[in-house]
This record gives C-alpha cells, structure tokens and sequence, in this order.
C-alpha cells in the first residue's frame, strides 16, 4: 500500500488569552467511555466502550437531549461499544471492539450486523453508497465494509499506528487520528495511499468530528479539544491540560482522557465525553464518565494568533499543480515582463540565488538585475522533473529550463540549465508561496547540426 508521510512540526503550545468558548457539564455522571454522535433529531448519542482498555465490555449506546435532560438507552446489546457515526440514512453505525463486530441501529432501537470477524474496530465512517469503513487499532488497518457484509483491506500500515477516530473530510477522503501517537492521516478511499497531514498536540487522540470546513479531534492524551483546517490552522479550542474536569471558558477548563467528537447542526457546540476518576500515567479505569459541551465553535472559526499551535498539510495534489504553475509560468514571466514588482512579493525577505559558478547572491541584487536587463528566450519552457515535501509548508522544486539560443561563435545551440529552488507557502504572498533559495548548475548549450 502506498503511503507518505512528510515530516510535519507542531509548534509549541502558547498560552490562550482570552476566549469565546464556554465549557458545560450536560451528564454528569454515567457509563459511556466510547464515541459520540450528534442525531438527526438534535440529541446525542454516546456509547459505552467499558471499564477499561483492555476488557471493554460496555453494552449500552445512549440517547441524550442537547441539555442533558434526558438520558435513555437505545441499545443495551453490544460486548464493547466503540465509535459511531450517522449514516445518510438515518441510521447510526455502531462498532463493536470486544465483538469484531459492526451493526446498524435504528432509531427505535433494533440494530442489523453488517459486519462480523474484524480485528478491534473503532472508529467507524458510514458512506453514503451504503458501504461502510472502519478503523482496525490492534493491526493498524482501514476496512471497507460493503453492502453486502464482505469486507477488505482499504489501507494498512504506516503511518496508521492504532488510528481511532475516522470520518470523511470535505474532499472525500477518509481521516483517521492515531491512538498511539500525535498523527492525523488521510486515506484517499479509492487508491489506499495514505499521506501524515498533521501532529496533534497530546500524544494520543480519540475521534474526530467533521463540520465548518474544518475536523474538531479529541487529544485524549492531551486533554485538550482542537480544531484542523486541511491545509491550514491547528488551532486550540478548549482544555487546559491539566487532569479535570472542570467547566468555565475555554482555555481555562480541564478535561480528563476526552473521547469522542460530535458537532451539533449549527456548527456551534462540540460533545465529549471524559473520565471522573483522575489516575496519572498508564491505563486508567473508563468508567466513570461525564458528558461534555463546548459552545462557541463559530467564534472560533477565525483562529487567533495565540491559539494556533500548529498547521496541517493540505490537498496536495492541487499544490503541487498550483507549484508547477508557478514554476512554469509566473516565476518565468517575472523576469520576461521586468515584473519587479511581482518578484519582490515572490522572493522571500531571505532569498538567495546560487549561479553554477557557486557565487551567491541575494535577494535585492535578483531584483535590481531583473529591472535593469531583458530577458526573452526563444521558446524558453521549464520542466518540473520532481518535487518534495519537508513538511506541509516547505517544498523543493527540481527541473529543466530549456530554450533556443546562439553560443558565443553565433552558432544556433539548445541551451538547457537544472534549477533546485526550495519554496514555502506563505498567505502573504500574492500566489500564496514564496521562494527561499534557487540553485543552478549544469548549464550548457549544445549546438544543432545541420
């Protein structure tokens, strides 16, 4: 199975000021360790993996009211209940961890086995052709479960490393969050290759939640609820990292080992659940457990600076297209237009050119040579042979530059160059990347026989 998995930094985690978030207890007490859903009628939905990590055991998969007024069992017949998650259909889809097993629940309660003999599935991801994937922790796999019941290997190995949590983003892949470490990978359903795209902070994640064009992930490790835009902002919500379980604002509440993920139909508040009894290290009990609220998820769809504790890497085939364009044509066109205005926004504060010769030179002097000499080419093109990721927002771009010209007898020649030019994605430029460096060598001119 194919897979990538680009080396990709969380920043160091800066004290929240301020905030627009609010954290409430809905239940305060109750048997549900597993995932959470939000219904198509408003109420939440809470299952119960069990006791512990290692026996499981929880039966129950609860119906609770937005407010936590009212708590009701909807299904009481499960060996584990993991995640869930809402099919178009209406139904919710159940996985079952002690089991191997998965089943649709209906809204009266009755439930269908779609799936039998999987190793620990946990998260579950219903698709809307009827099929279903699920997470396989204990063996680091995604399975698909077709209509029909049969099953097979979506995707398998690293860098899932017990991946929990799993749902569809926006551009119809799949999401999962690892258990056993900080990584969020996309799956592209289709192919099975899978590519890191974010470090969440925490050390170990429970489900994630997809609404407001963005993931909501419980850091189960980390104590803390974070929002992740593909290609853009991770940014902190609520939870101050500290083991508790106490409400107030945002940054100032504490959650012990959250869980699952659900978003309400607004976009506004988010549903957890976390445990009661507070253990240090190792695998603490599950049981008891509170259900939690956070309100305020539009306030923060804006992230503030102070809130952002790292980025996660985006669609990169639309990237990668939008770099070769930029290789290709703008950068080209910079220098065969006298754009000085358009390069200086495109060269980085710290840019650097390095000529085959090994002399070097800076960013102001690119610039001032582009104003005073033209440059035109014949039948200039450039080729882009390869390019490679050191992260979600660093990328080298190797290739070719190639034209027709006269050597220096005036004989017709085919000159050719190879460029290495590192470039990182930067909101403040005009085309939404800025170049650090660029290396040329093997520059030659080889003349055409007649």
């Amino acid at each position: 199975m194919k897979y990538a998995i680009p080396f990709i930094a969380a920043l160091a985690i800066a004290t929240p000021l301020g905030a627009e978030v609010s954290v409430t207890t809905i239940v305060d007490e109750i048997e549900a360790s597993g995932g959470v859903s939000m219904g198509p009628d408003g109420h939440v939905y809470v299952a119960d993996f069990g006791a512990t990590l290692q026996q499981a055991g929880g039966r129950n998969v609860y119906r609770i009211a937005p407010d936590g007024i009212s708590v009701e069992v909807l299904n009481d017949q499960f060996g584990g209940a993991s995640g869930n998650a809402f099919g178009t259909d209406g139904h919710l889809y159940q996985s079952d961890v002690a089991r191997g097993e998965a089943h649709r629940i209906a809204m009266d309660g009755t439930r269908t086995l779609i799936a039998a003999e999987m190793a620990s599935p946990v998260g579950i991801a219903p698709n809307a052709d009827g099929s279903a994937y699920v997470t396989n922790c204990t063996v680091n796999r995604i399975l698909r479960i077709d209509a029909d019941g049969t099953t097979a290997i979506a995707a398998e190995g690293a860098p899932l490393n017990c991946p929990n949590g799993l749902a569809f983003g926006g551009d119809g892949a799949l999401y999962t969050v690892n258990f056993r470490d900080e990584t969020m990978v996309r799956i592209d359903p289709a192919t099975g290759e899978m590519q890191a795209v974010a470090q969440i902070p925490g050390g170990g994640n429970g489900h994630l939640s997809w609404a407001n064009d963005r993931f909501y992930i419980a850091s189960f490790r980390g104590g803390r609820i974070y929002s992740v835009v593909p290609g853009g902002a991770i940014c902190h919500i609520a939870g101050s990292g500290e083991a508790g379980n106490a409400d107030g604002d945002g940054p100032g509440a504490s959650f012990f080992r959250p869980n699952g993920a659900a978003v309400s139909a607004d976009g506004d508040s988010f549903y957890t659940n976390t445990i009661h009894v507070i253990a240090d290290g190792g695998n603490p009990g599950l049981h008891p457990n509170a259900v939690r609220r956070i309100d305020g998820l539009l306030s923060m769809l804006d992230c503030p600076d102070d809130r952002i504790v790292g980025r996660a890497a985006g669609d990169r085939v639309a990237d990668e297209a939008q770099l070769r364009h930029i290789k290709t044509q703008v950068w080209p066109g910079y220098y065969r237009n006298q754009d000085v205005e358009g390069l200086s926004a495109y060269l980085g504060p710290g840019f650097v050119n390095i000529a085959p010769d090994g002399s070097a030179s800076e960013r102001e002097a690119e610039i001032a040579w582009v104003a005073a000499n033209e440059w035109n080419p014949t039948n200039f093109r450039y080729v882009v042979d390869r390019i490679d990721w050191f992260g979600p927002d660093l990328v080298m771009v190797t290739g070719r530059g190639l034209s027709e010209r006269t050597d220096e007898q005036g004989r017709p020649c085919d000159h050719s160059y190879a460029s290495t030019n590192m470039v990182r994605r930067a909101q403040e430029s005009p085309v939404g990347w800025q170049a650090l460096a660029s290396h040329v060598s093997g520059t030659q001119c080889v003349v055409r026989e007649d």
